[in-house]
């Protein structure tokens, strides 16, 4: 049986923070993903990488699964422009992957200095790679994978980076979204141009 996972998007702010993309309503939004019958957001920090993990037990209910398509898109909202990484996998389901500032974050201007605001890092389902549940978006980049790529690529840069001392933390400037999402595409584009007569097409 499918964990029920609480959701990490419980608390939303009362004005918008910098970097970040936002509902349109709390209520809507969970009762239509509920609706849908799409899991809880799984929220990305620097545990033990083991069971009790949410991004492992993640990564082990898709074990058996590739990535056969990512995207870098970019919600058209201002004055933010969000980007996030949408992905395709084998077995048809499709999930996004952004960095944001805490929801309830108290200090929000403090993620326009050098150590900037802890990091809200998710990875949640959704319906399709254009999926404007949210906002609407354009893709930047797509790339196909004529083979697949293993799952475990996403999950294990994710993991880095939520244990870097620098990136692990929100800053407006350096560390916010558009490093997340563009880190993990070239993370992925790198490990399947790495692995002999493996190929990538790309569409810009």
């Amino acid at each position: 049986m499918m964990p029920k996972l609480k959701s990490p998007f419980a608390r939303l702010p009362s004005a918008p923070l910098p970097g970040s993309s936002y509902y349109i309503s709390n209520t809507v939004i969970i009762a239509k993903r509920v609706a849908l019958g799409l899991e809880a957001p799984i929220r990305i920090k620097s545990d033990k990488w083991a069971d009790g993990n949410p991004l492992y037990d993640w990564l082990q209910r898709y074990s058996n699964v590739k990535i056969e398509s990512i995207q870098l898109r970019k919600e058209q909202k201002a004055p933010f422009f969000h980007e996030y990484i949408a992905i395709e996998l084998s077995n048809g389901s499709y999930f996004r992957i952004d960095r944001r500032q805490l929801p309830d974050e108290q200090s929000p201007m403090s993620s326009t200095e050098r150590n900037g605001v802890e990091a809200y890092d998710t990875i949640e389902q959704i319906t399709s790679l254009d999926d404007s549940m949210y906002n609407p978006s354009d893709y930047l980049v797509q790339i196909y994978f004529e083979r697949g790529v293993n799952l475990s690529v996403i999950a294990y840069t994710c993991d880095a980076i939520s244990k870097d001392f620098r990136a692990s933390a929100y800053t407006l400037q350096r560390y916010n979204c558009y490093f997340y999402a563009q880190t993990i595409l070239l993370c992925t584009l790198c490990e399947q141009l790495s692995v002999p007569r493996r190929s990538a097409i790309w569409v810009c």
